[in-house]
């Protein structure tokens, strides 16, 4: 696929933004709990941010259909770079909590989704009989940025400073974002893709909710794992060690990835999906045991080495269960309900971890896994 003429380049900047973008939680985690020293002060902050990009992340890619990436993501990468020094400003100078909440709203407005801009060229440069390849590289390229970006920054704000983690983060979303821009052979036609309307009927279907459902309940083993690894290191006395321990998780999960991906499956994959999941609520259910930060990082290789297969499946069946043209659309959507969920991880979970510790965002995270397992369970029927 990276042979075509300008794929190669365009794949690779969008590659540099995702990873930005996968930062960018985290980032405001790791800033806002080090200057105000509250996990639910972060959680809200990082919910906020969460929030405004599910809901705007279809809006903002609408528009950029109807206009053209060339000429809106230079609009959108000036707006978000200053949304993020405004919070980093704000955080640190101890401005206001309300301006702080507010410009990560504008943050998250402003993220471009370069994952499915990529997406998009793919679809104006290959035919029909290509593209399913295409998007399987798309595919593994969300899911090692969404699996190296957290402990990226986890290491970054751990061993340099927490605001570096956040200033980091940004600088690849302009970069990546900048870059792709400026490459306007490979960008596709204005309001010629799927994405002109939000919502069209050939998405509306059983599977689309079930797989949106899933997507959601995986932000929401993200947001609340974050948070908990996070608040574990703490209580021990090794909070430089959260983004290691996340890295473990990382590891693991792309060595899930590698086995499931070096295999030829005869099970389907909707069945596979929660033959995964099933297994994914057991391991998340043994990290109540954990008494030490050894103990944590084995059995968090457990649960990390489901988590990327359970991705890749997840991308497979929207592929297969959504119609050709509404598939960018689709991609989206998931991305959107990944960040609803991170979203309403970080402010429950956070506010419970203030209360009982990290042992309440462990149950929180055993609660999210139990969900993907019986959504999975209870969709059965839909998936193809």
């Amino acid at each position: 696929m990276l042979q075509v003429e300008g794929a190669a380049k365009f794949f690779f900047a969008a590659g540099v933004g995702r990873l930005g973008i996968s930062m960018t939680g985290l980032g405001i985690l790791w800033l806002v709990q080090h200057y105000t020293g509250s996990f639910a002060s972060a959680g809200v902050v990082t919910g906020a941010f969460a929030i405004s990009e599910a809901l705007m992340g279809p809006q903002v890619a609408r528009h950029i259909d109807h206009r053209g990436q060339t000429r809106m993501l230079p609009l959108l990468l000036f707006v978000h770079g200053g949304a993020a020094a405004a919070l980093v400003a704000s955080v640190v100078l101890d401005v206001s909590f309300v301006g702080t909440c507010l410009a990560a709203v504008a943050a998250g407005a402003s993220v471009p989704q370069l994952g499915a801009l990529s997406a998009a060229r793919w679809s104006h440069l290959l035919d029909r009989s290509r593209l399913a390849a295409a998007f399987s590289l798309e595919t593994v390229a969300n899911d090692v940025a969404f699996l190296a970006g957290p402990a990226l920054v986890g290491l970054i704000a751990a061993f340099v400073h927490p605001l570096a983690g956040s200033v980091c983060a940004a600088a690849l979303i302009v970069l990546g974002g900048l870059t792709l821009a400026a490459q306007r052979t490979t960008a596709p036609p204005f309001g010629t893709h799927p994405l002109a309307k939000v919502l069209d009927g050939g998405i509306m279907m059983p599977a689309f909710f079930t797989l949106l459902a899933v997507n959601i309940g995986l932000g929401l083993f993200f947001g609340s794992m974050q948070l908990a690894v996070t608040a574990f290191t703490v209580e021990h006395g090794t909070p430089q060690l959260g983004g290691v321990l996340y890295g473990v998780m990382s590891v693991a999960s792309l060595l899930g990835g590698l086995i499931y991906g070096t295999r030829q499956w005869k099970c389907p994959p909707g069945r596979l999906l929660l033959g995964i999941a099933v297994y994914f609520s057991a391991a998340t259910a043994i990290l109540m045991v954990a008494d030490s930060i050894w103990s944590l990082a084995g059995l968090l290789v457990l649960v990390g080495i489901a988590v990327a297969p359970m991705m890749v499946l997840s991308s497979a069946l929207t592929e297969r269960n959504m119609e050709p043209r509404m598939l960018t659309q689709a991609f989206t959507w998931m991305n959107s309900a990944s960040a609803a969920g991170i979203a309403a991880a970080a402010a429950l979970s956070g506010t419970a971890i203030d209360s009982w510790g990290s042992a309440a965002g462990f149950t929180c995270v055993v609660i999210v896994a139990l969900i993907i397992a019986t959504t999975t369970a209870l969709g059965q029927r839909s998936l193809k």
